[in-house]
């Protein structure tokens, strides 16, 4: 499975991991994971080691796009500013290639209290 989506958790996570929970940052492959929420309850996140990105208090909708052998994934805040994103280049007989394009300059969400400009 190349990517699973899950809402209803009242904050936002992405990443990949194995089994024991450790995220494989530094492998190749592994399914996507990607947890969001749009509506206004929202919970605090504890981060864990799995999770590449990470937000709380922030209302979020997804673009995704299959292009060929491509899928761009896009974490849009409801103001219209960009949060997160990746693609996952299928490649043959290889695990997919993951291209990061988390917005440079915008730090996770929520770990600061005092961040309310969302």
């Amino acid at each position: 499975m190349d990517i699973a989506l899950q809402g209803h958790d009242h904050t936002y996570a992405r990443g990949r991991n194995l089994s024991s929970g450790v995220n494989v940052h530094d492998q190749p492959g592994g399914t996507m994971y990607v947890v969001s929420v749009s509506g206004p309850k929202m919970y605090q996140i504890n981060e864990k080691r799995w999770m590449d990105r990470a937000a709380e208090n922030t209302q979020l909708f997804q673009i995704i796009t299959i292009d060929h052998d491509t899928l761009r994934y896009k974490a849009i805040t409801v103001t219209g500013n960009l949060y997160d994103a990746f693609d996952l280049v299928k490649q043959e007989n290889k695990p997919n290639k993951l291209i990061d394009k988390i917005p440079p300059g915008i730090p996770e969400r929520g770990f600061d209290s005092s961040d309310q400009n969302f």
